[in-house]
């Protein structure tokens, strides 16, 4: 997905951002409208809740401060208005370094929220475990969140999933082949599915 910033670009959008860690007040809802946008900047914010239908970015827009560790935390509730959620990411292994949305409260889903994943310096890994992206300490509804793109590198495909209240990329392990010569000889092939599949998932 490169490293460009999905902003609004019609004259009339309303753009908010962060200047600096901490500067949004924590004790207001904020409500990120389908024509707006809440640009972080790479700086961690806490707000009480948090209502996005447009676009809330946390990415910086500094090349030096491109680290995927930006944390957008809400006290209390996330409402999904379908709006556009971007996340700079370290496409790696179990545990790589991302952006993170965390979600004090509940996740109150209207439609969906889109995952726009940028990869910043990731080379492709398998990640069976996988790379955390939202935490959710109350309700996480199935579907709240998908990918707005395919995430891939290196030849390395990752997937959105959840796993319990909380959502990760994570990839998907390749089938075991197993072969067997029984007495009659003839080969008996047997294709072991991956053990990380997501429910409902077959191979």
């Amino acid at each position: 997905a490169g490293t460009a910033k999905a902003l609004p670009t019609n004259a009339g959008a309303s753009v908010l951002g962060a200047g600096a860690a901490n500067v949004l007040s924590a004790s207001s809802k904020h409500v990120v409208l389908a024509d707006g946008a809440l640009d972080l900047h790479g700086f961690a914010q806490t707000v009480l809740g948090l209502d996005n239908a447009g676009i809330v970015s946390l990415p910086s827009n500094t090349p030096a401060l491109l680290a995927p560790t930006t944390v957008m935390s809400t006290t209390n509730d996330y409402t999904s208005n379908g709006g556009l959620l971007v996340l700079s990411t370290q496409l790696g292994p179990d545990g790589s370094p991302s952006d993170q949305l965390v979600v004090g409260g509940n996740v109150v889903l209207n439609t969906p929220t889109r995952i726009d994943v940028q990869n910043i310096a990731g080379v492709g890994a398998p990640a069976p475990n996988g790379i955390l992206l939202v935490t959710v300490a109350g309700a996480s509804p199935a579907g709240a969140f998908t990918l707005a793109h395919p995430v891939a590198d290196n030849g390395v495909n990752y997937r959105l999933e959840q796993v319990g209240k909380n959502w990760y990329l994570r990839t998907v392990l390749a089938p075991t082949i197993i072969t067997a010569t029984p007495g009659n000889n003839q080969g008996v092939l047997t294709i072991a599915p991956p053990t990380n599949l997501a429910t409902g998932v077959t191979v």
